[in-house]
């Protein structure tokens, strides 16, 4: 993790004319584990100019034999729980990690991870990068990395059959998180937020949404805390959805 020295591998594939995968945007993958609790990530990248940023694909090797993995959702916070050769360096003159400054970068790294600008800045954030947009029409390397390795240890982590499939936007109906009913439809892409004491809906068009909203949100507990979301959906549709929580001011 990122307490522990970067140890990992990557395997890349450029492709001589970018592919064009507009759509879709979900990972299947079969994993061979060993147990031994490495990192598996799946990247998609653009050429520099194309695009602003990786996307990645994470899963860690908590398990033995052969695993199928469906992956939606970009997975950037959970990459960044760990030390990376592309954005983390050890200082001459001590044993700390630190973010690269663009002169202390060598090999490809400043070149394929595009972190010039956002890493003149010492205190920069890595997810700007690992969460940025990649141009799905001019998808150009495809990389599997391997992090976390354990010291001293042989590891075997087998990869098959990496594809991509398309994923469709979905309305919902009636959605309900423990105290909260929303009743009506929530077009696909829209948002409904709880903040200052009141709900507030956008549509894709930023227009308010027409659907009841009655109750509040629990208020967070110190520790763990758990959701239940529900919402109706079509027979066979297996709907995802995002769910952010925030403070006064910044995404927890």
């Amino acid at each position: 993790r990122a307490e522990r020295p970067i140890g990992c591998m990557r395997a890349q594939q450029t492709f001589a004319k970018p592919l064009n995968i507009r759509g879709q945007y979900g990972f299947g993958v079969w994993l061979e584990g060993d147990g031994k609790g490495e990192l598996v990530n799946l990247e998609l990248r653009s050429h520099r100019l194309e695009g602003a940023g990786m996307f990645m694909k994470p899963v860690v090797i908590d398990f033995t034999g052969w695993r199928y993995f469906e992956l939606i959702e970009c997975g950037a916070a959970k990459v960044m729980e760990y030390r990376w050769p592309f954005y983390m360096g050890l200082r001459a003159d001590s044993d700390e990690f630190v973010p690269l400054t663009p002169e202390a970068r060598t090999g490809d790294w400043p070149e394929s991870m595009f972190l010039e600008s956002a890493y003149l800045d010492r205190n920069a954030n890595p997810h700007h990068i690992t969460g940025g947009s990649i141009d799905y029409t001019r998808v150009a390397y495809a990389s599997v990395w391997l992090n976390n390795l354990p010291a001293g240890e042989t590891c075997t982590v087998r990869a098959a059959g990496w594809h991509t499939f398309f994923t469709e936007p979905r309305d919902v109906r009636n959605l309900r998180m423990d105290g909260v009913a929303l009743t009506g439809t929530l077009p696909a892409g829209s948002i409904a937020e709880y903040s200052d004491g009141g709900w507030f809906t956008a549509g894709p068009s930023s227009r308010p949404v027409g659907v009841k909203i009655s109750g509040k949100p629990a208020p967070l507990l110190r520790g763990k805390n758990t959701f239940s979301l529900t919402a109706d959906v079509p027979d066979g549709t297996r709907l995802r959805m995002a769910v952010g929580l925030s403070d006064a001011s910044d995404v927890l």
